[in-house]
């Protein structure tokens, strides 16, 4: 298993089955629960709002999720084929510091996304959405 290859529908209910090979890919290659938990954490994070935001028709989609270890490392890619979005440009969320009930709704994902997995690249090619996660081991 050099590479786990996830192919899933558009849908929400497909988190099921990313779960499922995200335990596998851990059991795989010996991932302790915290790596699990922040790489699952992260990709349905992205996944979410792929689905909630990418797509402005009501057509079924593919979201590709491939996964590989490269020594103390993760590589996750994701490639959806939604409107262009690179999560790399978006602005840090100002109201972080502000006490919860005078934070406005949204903006952390993508602020813990960075946090958990800093430096992510992003390209568009050929009409898709790539964007490349590292997660260190540590």
């Amino acid at each position: 298993m050099l590479e786990t290859i996830i192919s899933v529908k558009n849908d929400l209910d497909q988190l099921s089955v990313i779960v499922k090979k995200l335990e596998q890919f851990a059991t795989y290659w010996n991932l302790d629960d915290l790596a699990l938990f922040n790489i699952n954490l992260v990709i349905e994070e992205i996944f979410t709002n792929i689905v909630f935001y990418a797509f402005p028709d009501n057509n079924e989609h593919i979201i590709i999720l491939r996964l590989s270890k490269k020594n103390n490392k993760v590589i996750i890619k994701i490639e959806d084929d939604g409107k262009e979005f690179d999560p790399t440009e978006a602005p840090e969320p100002e109201h972080i510091d502000k006490p919860l009930e005078e934070r406005e709704v949204g903006g952390l994902g993508i602020h813990f996304v960075n946090t958990i997995m800093p430096d992510p690249s992003y390209q568009r090619t050929d009409n898709k959405n790539i964007l490349t996660l590292t997660y260190k081991i540590v």
